[in-house]
């Protein structure tokens, strides 16, 4: 990833859903990508409806789009194929935050559709996600 204040967002986010116990990976744009997927994806473990199970968890996608607090351009709350790719996530099922603007605001917005953090996945003998450099 660059240096660009966008990218340090994107990492900055990724790692902390990593750490709390979420699955994120950065999308690099490209030509071969398709136009207008979010910067980051994500699973995230969010509380189940208490009628199915009060102690369960399910992953709940979410996309998202960062946006640093300096841009200004026209397209500062995401472009018209953004937005239509928004669209389709949450006709999906799935959540976008567009624009997210800080990590703060992620982990706001992540807590209030019932993220339960938790401990970085890890598997035997592999380092943990924060540890893995990406």
């Amino acid at each position: 990833m660059g240096t660009q204040p966008e990218s340090k967002l994107s990492r900055q986010i990724r790692n902390m859903i990593r750490a709390g116990g979420g699955y994120c990976i950065k999308i690099p744009g490209g030509p071969l990508m398709e136009a207008g997927t979010p910067d980051l994806l994500a699973c995230v473990p969010i509380k189940c409806h208490p009628h199915d199970d009060p102690e369960g968890t399910i992953g709940l996608f979410v996309g998202i789009e960062t946006k640093t607090p300096e841009n200004n351009r026209a397209d500062k709350d995401g472009s018209p194929i953004q937005r239509l790719r928004a669209d389709q996530i949450r006709h999906a099922g799935g959540v976008v935050i567009i624009p997210c603007r800080s990590v703060s605001e992620a982990r706001t917005t992540l807590e209030e559709l019932g993220w339960v953090r938790g401990h970085p996945y890890t598997i035997p003998g592999r380092l943990r996600a924060s540890e893995d450099g990406q």
